[in-house]
């Protein structure tokens, strides 16, 4: 089978993007144990193959090499709206607290979509549950995060969704916040927040 991608192509729903996964229906055969097929009439077999999407979002593009690839320190600078969404990944998936650890922002951060489409890019919220918690200090430094969207079916949704004994400070957030749970945080900065403090931000 000879499969041509093409780098541009979009999905026609824009708010979603590619990925390098493939879908394949055989229709008018049987699936093996061992993978293979069977055709099971004696009609031609069309093979359909469709490329797998998913909603864009700033995580898919996350960059950890800020924290990956050299010794461990204390302080972290920021400078990227992929580095940013590296945090959310390293928390939310790898179950890193950065209790003790300093992340600062080293300039202004737009989450606006860059892909030259009018579809949305959302934010994945720092912190995805209490047992996957922002526990480290945040240091805005005066900077700004634009642009935030958060659409999210998760209870917590915010640039943090979810902070225990942590501290968020110097830093302004400008965007939009939706939740869809039953039992639901919402909010710019941090959604829920136990513990520590939040100062001088908006």
């Amino acid at each position: 089978v000879l499969i041509y991608g093409y780098p541009d192509a979009a999905p026609e729903d824009l708010d979603l993007e590619y990925i390098d996964a493939y879908t394949c229906t055989l229709p008018g055969t049987v699936r093996n144990a061992d993978g293979t097929y069977t055709v099971t009439g004696g009609a031609d077999v069309a093979i359909a193959i469709d490329r797998s999407a998913q909603p864009k979002s700033w995580v898919n593009l996350a960059d950890t090499a800020w924290y990956d690839s050299g010794g461990r320190t204390d302080i972290y600078t920021l400078t990227t709206p992929e580095e940013l969404a590296g945090l959310a990944w390293l928390v939310n998936r790898q179950g890193v607290t950065f209790s003790g650890v300093t992340i600062r922002l080293g300039g202004d951060i737009d989450l606006d979509n860059t892909d030259g489409t009018i579809g949305l890019r959302t934010w994945t919220p720092i912190g995805a549950n209490l047992n996957k918690s922002f526990q480290g200090t945040f240091d805005g430094q005066g900077y700004s995060v634009y642009n935030l969207t958060v659409q999210t079916s998760s209870s917590y949704a915010a640039l943090f969704g979810c902070c225990v004994n942590a501290e968020i400070r110097n830093l302004s957030v400008y965007g939009v916040v939706s939740g869809t749970a039953n039992a639901s945080y919402a909010a710019g900065i941090a959604a829920y927040f136990s513990g520590g403090r939040i100062e001088d931000c908006s």
